[in-house]
This record gives C-alpha cells, sequence and structure tokens, in this order.
C-alpha cells in the first residue's frame, strides 16, 4: 500500500468555522482513492489503533501532536500546516505497517477501501 497526503486545503464547516483538510491518495493492489480527513479524523483514529494495540500487542508510530495555542485561535501558518502534512503523511506510512492498521475494520474506513479491497488488504 502507497499512501500520500498531496495538499491540505483550508475549508470551512456548515457554521462558517475555518479548518484544514489533508487529502490522501491511498493506492493499494490496482485500486486508488482520495479522501479527506481533518486533524482531529486522523487523532481520532490514532485513538481507536490504541486500543488494538492492546490486542495485538503491536508498536504503533508516534502521532503528530498538535500545536494547542496556534489550533485553538485558527492561527496555523502555511509552514505549521506544510510541516502537519509530511508528519501525518509519515505517520500513515508506518502504521500501514502495523498489525493494528492490518486488523482495523475502522482503518480501513478512514480510507475508504470497498469491501472486496477491505478483504485483500485485512487477509495479508
Amino acid at each position: 500500500m502507497e499512501i500520500r497526503i498531496s495538499a491540505a486545503k483550508q475549508l470551512s464547516d456548515e457554521k462558517g468555522k475555518p479548518y484544514t483538510a489533508y487529502s490522501l491518495i491511498v493506492i493499494y493492489n490496482g485500486w486508488e482513492n482520495t479522501v479527506d480527513h481533518r486533524y482531529s479524523e486522523f487523532l481520532e483514529l490514532h485513538r481507536v489503533m490504541k486500543l488494538m494495540r492492546r490486542v495485538f500487542n503491536s508498536p504503533l508510530p508516534h502521532f503528530p501532536g498538535q500545536k494547542l495555542l496556534k489550533a485553538i485561535f485558527h492561527n496555523l501558518s502555511q509552514e505549521d500546516i506544510e510541516n502537519r502534512r509530511r508528519k501525518l503523511e509519515d505517520y500513515m506510512n508506518e502504521l500501514i505497517m502495523t498489525d493494528c492498521a492490518h486488523h482495523s475494520q475502522y482503518f480501513t474506513e478512514f480510507l475508504g477501501m470497498p469491501q472486496s479491497v477491505k478483504e485483500q488488504w485485512m487477509s495479508e
């Protein structure tokens, strides 16, 4: 599997609150998908993987932290956003090597995998 985070986009939610979405490009055995996720969704994925780590006793990669004050006030600079994009990409590429990712329905849904691709991935 190959995962790249190709871009970070500035968007607004339904209340007009700004956020950054990261575009993941996922390639696996001829299947390709692009899906956007916010930092908070990556954080939720990491929390789920931490729960699975207990079952599989599998180490997880370090999750890139949040610059709390900057995030609260939506003051992330373009440099901060690019740095986070690179760190999230590194995290995802390390995560795909873990047993947690290979046995997690949540992980496959995060990547937008259809059922036939999920079955292939989880059987490896």
